[in-house]
């Protein structure tokens, strides 16, 4: 059976699966931007048996408030773009690797917090909520980010982490 994230449901089924592999196109930068919690939810009740075995089983979303520094003559303009710094806030997410191609530097503020786990292994995932993030500064400097990334549990024991370099190690602060 195929759950297509731009399509219709493909089920040619004659019963219910014991195991289910998400595939990697439902899963966005942001982890659940695509809808995936909704496919989850739907697969469990339609597909597959009560006792299945679910891959991914799970993940979490992290952040940490961050200074990206704009470019300060030293870019391929070769002009002064520091007035951005403090500018460059924006009500949506762009995507960025952050170990190593990232066009601006970049430095952490303050702790590492988790702000939603998801485990696909209970009956039902949950759809919404809210999590409130109270950030104290570590570091001096200008708040103009907040770096998401996101660890997903492919087993108990293999795990994919897009923690950036920079930040592995760090303790999670709990609020």
């Amino acid at each position: 059976a195929v759950v297509d994230p731009d399509g219709e449901d493909e089920n040619n089924l004659t019963g219910k699966v014991d195991v289910v592999v998400l595939d990697y196109e439902l899963f966005d930068p942001g982890f659940i931007g695509k809808g995936v919690l909704a496919r989850v939810n739907h697969v469990k009740k339609k597909l597959c048996t009560a006792d299945h075995m679910i891959v991914p089983m799970g993940g979490q979303i992290f952040c940490a408030p961050c200074e990206i520094r704009c470019p300060r003559g030293e870019g391929p303009d070769g002009f002064d773009w520091r007035a951005g710094d403090e500018t460059r806030w924006g009500a949506f997410y762009e995507t960025g690797n952050f170990d190593g191609s990232l066009r601006e530097p970049w430095r952490c503020l303050g702790s590492v917090h988790e702000v939603f786990e998801f485990d696909f292994t209970e009956p039902e995932v949950k759809m919404s909520g809210q999590t409130d993030l109270h950030f104290v500064a570590k570091e001096d400097g200008v708040l103009n980010s907040i770096v998401f990334w996101y660890k997903m549990s492919l087993t108990d024991s293999v795990h994919l982490d897009h923690t950036p370099m920079d930040l592995q190690g760090h303790q999670v602060q709990g609020d």
